[in-house]
């Protein structure tokens, strides 16, 4: 469904949970998302590494299936 989607669409990445999650720890994962993306000096360039930084930092982030689908290019 995420490939389907990120293909159809003009996204570069799609970031999200595939679990049902709880609201204060999706809250936490999305804040530091957006905090490491927003002072990175190339963040399109380092999603990843953005999205895996989380992962480590975060353990619950694994658990509630914190996905990162990136757009293949060719």
């Amino acid at each position: 469904m995420g490939n389907d989607l990120l293909e159809s669409s003009e996204a570069k990445a799609l970031l999200g949970y595939t679990k049902d999650v709880d609201w204060m720890n999706s809250l936490i994962v999305d804040m530091l998302f957006l905090q490491r993306f927003y002072t990175d000096n190339d963040p399109w360039n380092n999603l990843e590494t953005i999205y895996n930084s989380i992962l480590k930092d975060f353990s619950p982030a694994e658990e509630m299936g914190y996905s990162l689908i990136l757009k293949s290019y060719g």
